[in-house]
């Protein structure tokens, strides 16, 4: 997030994926994005973001298991720039690999991302939205703002 690079796959095609491993197991609350970093006053290159993806969670790396959203894609970006959250209806109470899949672009697929999750999983949580996140993984932490 907020990054002066984006994740693009050479290809553009449903069910592409970018994936953040955790590095640990965490609880995962939700997770938000952006689409390519774009400077309407400097960049000739057209813009290029993610609409809809999909998500899914693994202990391992291998076996993976959507997250549900009532059976519908995470509505993902109209702009390179804006930040857009998703809190998962259902915590995932263990994960260490996260895998955006994405449904659905504009222009190009090209996307950053990052990960909430709480930073001591044996800490009791809520299950209902909004979520109080400790920390948001994929970014630097002097980007942290919990």
């Amino acid at each position: 997030i907020d990054s002066q690079t984006s994740w693009s796959p050479k290809i553009d095609e449903k069910g592409q994926w970018m994936q953040i491993d955790l590095g640990g197991i965490y609880m995962v609350t939700g997770v938000v994005t952006q689409g390519q970093n774009f400077n309407p006053f400097q960049d000739r290159r057209p813009q290029e973001w993610v609409t809809s993806y999909t998500v899914s969670t693994s202990l391992d790396g291998d076996l993976f298991e959507e997250v549900d959203n009532d059976g519908e894609a995470f509505t993902g970006n109209t702009d390179g720039l804006t930040r857009v959250r998703h809190n998962f209806k259902r915590v995932v109470p263990r994960a260490r690999f996260v895998r955006f899949i994405v449904q659905e672009w504009y222009n190009r697929i090209s996307m950053r991302g990052a990960v909430y999750i709480y930073r001591n999983s044996s800490e009791p949580c809520r299950t209902d939205p909004p979520h109080q996140v400790c920390m948001l993984a994929g970014v630097e932490l002097s980007k942290l703002y919990c």
